[in-house]
């Protein structure tokens, strides 16, 4: 069975008609009931199969041509200020609750319209919430670091289209939440179970390697390859990004 990849789906934009107009043809309003307040809400989700894929990242970024998927991977009710990612949003059990109800403060909607189209500005910031909300209800530290992870992702793209945020100066920059991604997903490697955000070990070992590499740890890198490259079990595609990653630490 095909392990999925950690990133696929399931400054405004103002004057970038073209974009907004390319995404509207990807994107559908998704109806989400808050598990914290009950409150009935939409948010823009990816339609079923009409991304096109661009390929994908040495860290597992799959990008797309004709939207920037990775805005949009936040749920955010526009009442309580909950916020988590897609794929975790409903994942919440009463403790998690109790807890996130006696410290939101933050209300979404101060932060977009929930119909409205992101801008990298707005999804960072949910980003952020989405983080916050995470450490309010001490969430498993592989969600930590998979927020962590994407948000890294929605900084590269945002750079790589002349945003604020440059990687090398800014203080909210790529390669802060790269190391705090691998931070975590250490942990959760030590406390958690597999799968791990839907990775299997070798998965989850590649990816780890790749943010080795992308942090500047190139030993620690290269023992995490080893254990992919060892492993007969290994899908093809994932091999094969371990021997190029291999390559670059030589």
């Amino acid at each position: 069975m095909r392990t999925k990849l950690p990133g696929e789906p399931g400054v405004k934009n103002a004057g970038r008609t073209d974009e907004k107009t390319a995404e509207a043809e990807v994107l559908m309003d998704k109806k989400y009931q808050c598990p914290i307040c009950r409150t009935d809400f939409s948010s823009k989700g990816l339609k079923q199969g009409k991304a096109v894929n661009a390929g994908v990242d040495i860290d597992l970024f799959v990008r797309y041509k004709n939207i920037d998927a990775v805005k949009y991977r936040v749920i955010s009710c526009p009442k309580c200020g909950y916020t988590a990612m897609d794929t975790d949003f409903m994942m919440i059990n009463k403790h998690e609750a109790v807890a996130l109800k006696k410290q939101l403060i933050l209300k979404a909607g101060d932060l977009y319209e929930a119909n409205d189209f992101r801008s990298f500005e707005e999804a960072l910031a949910l980003y952020r919430s989405a983080l916050r909300c995470s450490l309010i209800k001490q969430g498993k530290y592989s969600e930590r670091a998979n927020i962590a992870l994407n948000t890294a992702w929605l900084l590269r793209k945002w750079r790589e289209k002349g945003g604020i945020y440059n990687v090398q100066t800014e203080p909210e920059n790529e390669k802060k939440y790269l190391n705090h991604a691998l931070k975590n997903f250490k942990e959760a490697e030590k406390l958690e179970s597999f799968p791990i955000r839907n990775m299997s070990p070798v998965t989850f070992s590649y990816l780890m390697a790749a943010l080795c590499y992308e942090t500047g740890s190139n030993k620690e890198a290269y023992a995490y390859l080893i254990k992919v490259l060892s492993d007969n079990q290994a899908e093809k595609r994932i091999r094969i990004m371990a021997e190029e990653l291999k390559e670059k630490i030589r």
